[in-house]
């Protein structure tokens, strides 16, 4: 008998091969996600993460879940000149003049990314963070796709710290005896993360928890936006 053959969780490289940019088009959508391992020098990174990691206005706000109030499964801080809504959260940011030198400090990120990119100068309106104290801190499955990013958002993702899985799987039902196909990167210190088109339409991101004995390290997260229509802002 030959030798039965085990599957092996898929990564994003083994379902499409990146360019020589780090671009990886997904399937059946028209969006794409570019991810540069080492956007950030070493340097850099340990700096900003002495600058950030206790100097932003963090918060570990509740959210409702399944009809109960339950408090996020991380702090959140929220910088910018535009009010922002994201899971059903209105959020008023810290402005560039507030908590420095931590703001000045993301701002010139914002500028930095923007050029790699090729933005113009200032694209960027707001920026949300995330800080994960350890493994057991989480992201559930979600988009970004609220009205205010507009229908082609560009979402960048800036990690600091500890290592940890980035997942995507595609939306839509699952027929009976399928598994949902998930495309992984693991996200290192310094390296930058971007999503763009209707990826958030189509698909989901994720990252997931960690045991402690595997992941004890703390973990930033600083994710640039643009806003571009308030007014829907104010609905609902």
């Amino acid at each position: 008998m030959g030798r039965r053959q085990v599957a092996k969780r898929k990564r994003a490289t083994d379902l499409i091969r990146p360019g020589p940019d780090g671009k990886l088009c997904l399937p059946e959508s028209a969006g794409s996600v570019t991810y540069v391992p080492s956007f950030l020098s070493q340097a850099d990174a340990n700096l900003l993460l002495e600058e950030t990691k206790d100097a932003c206005s963090w918060e570990r706000t509740p959210i409702t879940f399944f009809g109960k109030s339950v408090l996020q499964p991380r702090d959140t801080a929220f910088f910018g000149t535009k009010l922002y809504s994201y899971s059903d959260e209105r959020r008023m940011p810290t402005g560039w003049e507030e908590d420095l030198p931590a703001s000045a400090a993301l701002k010139r990120l914002g500028n930095q990314i923007e050029d790699h990119l090729q933005l113009p100068k200032d694209w960027f309106n707001v920026i949300l963070a995330n800080r994960y104290w350890h493994g057991q801190d989480f992201m559930g499955w979600h988009s970004d796709n609220e009205k205010s990013l507009g229908d082609h958002p560009i979402i960048a993702s800036i990690s600091l710290g500890a290592e940890r899985r980035f997942l995507l799987r595609k939306k839509g039902v699952v027929q009976e005896g399928e598994q949902r196909e998930k495309l992984e990167y693991v996200l290192k210190h310094g390296s930058l993360l971007v999503m763009t088109g209707t990826m958030q339409k189509t698909y989901q991101h994720s990252l997931p928890k960690v045991a402690l004995s595997k992941c004890d390290q703390l973990r930033l997260n600083f994710t640039f936006r643009r806003v571009v229509d308030e007014s829907d802002q104010s609905k609902g």
